[in-house]
């Protein structure tokens, strides 16, 4: 009986090392640096939500970002704004400009309603994660107030960051909201990042 309890207990304990083992391995992450190696270090907010530390980075839409909801769309605007990223691939958006041509971009940045920065636009926490063997992925939390849908706070994934050299980009389509109530709200467009002498690798 001891002896079947400890090929038991051998048995639990191999299997439970084999799971850590699988999960490290899917666990993987970025690492983020300066061109030249500098680490990016960690980012934090201050005073009426802007963003410092970390490595700087700021994005401008390829024509226009498109919301959809039901699959019809509610708002286009062009986009940009400024963003700092730390060296595990975590930060803050913040001075988002949201604009249009046309009188069709019927949203803006959601600002705060109380407390000592109210009226202010509210910072998108964002992630750059792996995701596989050759590309990355950006993560999102961003708030608009729309004229026809009220306020939308979406998390928003699995959005495709395509790097090249010291360059990248990353492209949206029909990018669900991956948070109820709004599961029915999709996103559509590409970026571009510029003065973005950062890059992008698979942390070892």
């Amino acid at each position: 009986m001891r002896f079947a309890r400890k090929l038991m207990l051998l048995a639990v304990m191999a299997i439970a090392a084999m799971a850590m083992m699988a999960g490290s391995a899917s666990a993987q992450s970025v690492e983020i640096s300066q061109e030249g190696g500098a680490h990016c270090s960690a980012v934090s907010l201050v005073e009426a939500h802007q963003a410092t530390g970390g490595c700087y980075v700021h994005a401008t839409s390829v024509g226009d970002i498109v919301l959809e909801a039901f699959g019809e769309p509610v708002a286009s605007c062009s986009n940009e704004y400024d963003a700092r990223i730390s060296e595990g691939g975590q930060g803050y958006i913040y001075n988002q400009v949201l604009d249009s041509h046309i009188d069709d971009c019927t949203v803006e940045v959601c600002k705060e309603t109380s407390g000592a920065h109210i009226g202010q636009p509210r910072e998108w926490a964002i992630e750059v994660t792996e995701g596989g063997p050759t590309d990355f992925e950006l993560e999102a939390r961003f708030c608009v107030d729309s004229a026809i849908l009220g306020r939308v706070d979406c998390h928003i994934e699995n959005v495709d960051v395509i790097v090249a050299g010291h360059s990248a980009s990353f492209d949206l389509f029909q990018n669900p909201c991956e948070n109820s109530p709004w599961t029915f709200v999709h996103v559509t467009g590409q970026y571009e990042l510029e003065a973005a002498d950062i890059e992008i690798e698979h942390a070892l």
